[in-house]
């Protein structure tokens, strides 16, 4: 069988699900990036049940913020064959499905800038609306 088939992985789980502590959506999601995927996401769901029946749906005041969340991988079958073995470790309850699936066109922007100059930008408005504060950043660079 061909491992360079591209593959789409979705894992369905809630806010609240942890492993040692650290909340499992994050956890899956660096991990995917560690190996290699090609793309994931992570959605976060206002209504919806799983295994148990139990339906999640949104309040005014809620005590426990227990939503349903979708993560979805698409990587080479050798990246999602990996990111499987890690999920088992990781993952106490949900529902993991895989298929195989046909990519029409990667879509990159042409002479973008790196994607840390973007979390930069958002850390500084954040500190100037939230914070009322302003942060200088001043970068010096001599050339001989």
């Amino acid at each position: 069988m061909n491992t360079d088939n591209p593959q789409r992985l979705c894992i369905y789980l809630q806010t609240t699900d942890k492993f040692n502590g650290c909340n499992v959506a994050n956890l899956i999601a660096g991990n995917a990036r560690q190996i290699g995927c090609s793309e994931i996401n992570v959605y976060k769901g206002i209504s919806g049940f799983g295994a148990s029946k139990r339906l999640y749906l949104p309040k005014i005041i809620a005590i426990v913020n227990e939503l349903p969340l979708l993560i979805e991988v698409v990587g080479r079958q050798s990246e999602i064959n990996k990111l499987l073995k890690y999920i088992d470790k990781v993952l106490q309850d949900g529902t993991v499905t895989i298929e195989t699936i046909e990519i029409y066109k990667k879509f990159k922007k042409k002479n973008s800038t790196p994607s840390y100059i973007g979390y930069i930008k958002d850390l500084f408005r954040l500190c100037r609306d939230v914070f009322k504060i302003r942060i200088f950043f001043i970068c010096i660079s001599f050339v001989d």
